[in-house]
């Protein structure tokens, strides 16, 4: 029996390279009627022919086949790459989760992401395209997650039934691709993602939420928030489940050396192609302000972002009020480029807001 070796590991799922006896289950999954009804072939196969396919897909240069696993070894799907270009570095991704019960819980984005870094890394790619008729939403939005752009429609480019279906074209390049490394490489949540001297920051995870409702509505914080309505526990747990599997979003805790929480920070609004982000913090425990905090855990963030995400620029919004959060800012390198706007406020106010940028070669951050 082929040794199945495992290739890559990440925190929900493991990848490895298809053997001869997963075929079995290939067959099953892509005759299902309801996994076959989202693939641009959509004929029923057998297995005989099956195998035959994989003895030349296995030695052909051109494609990578895995099978999807969860970290306790069950078969969950496939995903991989076909048409492999070594001249243009580019290739096809193609993705299928066979098992139903298992659709909607994050498996094909945490496949995806994998697969898609060791493509850039290992494989040296440019370039990974894919294709999904404009009908299966799902399919084009863990894509989207990922980050991958829409590149064009195909239009009328299959007929089922007697009936012609678009099809959508979608690409991810090199350098739009910001992994989430934070989620499927930096271990788990409970693991610091930057350590500082005298603070740390970590993925944000659902425990955090209750005390990051106080924080937000406690009336000297939330006079410093942009947004400074009063939040519930309920609606941020619904906005968290959306949060953790957003691309464009990355939040942290802040938190002592000693595991103790102060704060949050991150980036909104990540942006693949400008290659820029949207920096964010709140110290919520009141303890801690005027004691050099936010400047650490923000000139952290920046560095991760600069350094790790290869972001080229970062922004902020601050209410023109909060002096403290200005100041910080600029002790950094941002600078203010224009008035921002208003907002309206929960008392019927309006609040004056300024934005402050902050381009790669001019973080020049002062000493700690």
């Amino acid at each position: 029996m082929e040794k199945k070796k495992t290739i890559i590991t990440g925190k929900k799922i493991q990848l490895r390279r298809m053997a001869e006896g997963d075929l079995v289950d290939k067959v099953r999954w892509f005759n299902n009627s309801q996994v076959n009804k989202s693939l641009i072939l959509h004929e029923p196969i057998n297995l005989e022919d099956t195998i035959m396919w994989f003895k030349s897909a296995k030695n052909d240069p051109s494609r990578r086949d895995w099978i999807i696993e969860s970290r306790s070894g069950l078969s969950l799907g496939v995903v991989g790459l076909n048409n492999i270009n070594i001249v243009n570095k580019s290739a096809c991704f193609y993705i299928v989760i066979g098992e139903p019960d298992y659709w909607g819980k994050g498996i094909g984005t945490a496949a995806a992401r994998l697969l898609i870094k060791w493509a850039f890394d290992t494989l040296g790619l440019a370039k990974v395209w894919s294709t999904a008729r404009k009908t299966n939403l799902s399919s084009i939005c863990l894509m989207k997650k990922v980050g991958f752009l829409e590149e064009g429609l195909l239009r009328r480019e299959e007929c089922i039934k007697g009936e012609f279906l678009d099809v959508v074209r979608m690409g991810l390049l090199q350098e739009e691709f910001i992994y989430k490394d934070h989620q499927e490489y930096a271990g788990s949540s409970e693991t610091s993602l930057l350590m500082g001297k005298t603070v740390q920051l970590r993925l944000m995870r659902e425990n955090d939420l209750e005390l990051r409702v106080n924080w937000f509505n406690d009336p000297e914080v939330s006079k410093t928030l942009i947004l400074s309505e009063p939040i519930t526990l309920e609606s941020t747990s619904k906005w968290y489940q959306k949060a953790k599997e957003d691309a464009t979003r990355l939040d942290l805790m802040i938190l002592t050396l000693d595991e103790i929480p102060i704060g949050v920070t991150g980036f909104r609004k990540i942006d693949r192609g400008s290659k820029s982000a949207c920096a964010y913090i709140v110290i919520g425990a009141k303890d801690y302000w005027g004691k050099g905090i936010m400047y650490e855990a923000l000139k952290m963030l920046i560095e991760y972002g600069f350094n790790s995400m290869n972001l080229q620029k970062m922004w902020g919004d601050v209410r023109l009020t909060n002096v403290a959060s200005i100041v910080t800012l600029k002790k950094l390198g941002f600078h203010i480029e224009r008035t921002a706007g208003e907002e309206a406020c929960s008392d019927g106010g309006r609040i004056e807001i300024v934005r402050l940028v902050l381009p790669r070669d001019e973080f020049k951050p002062g000493p700690d």
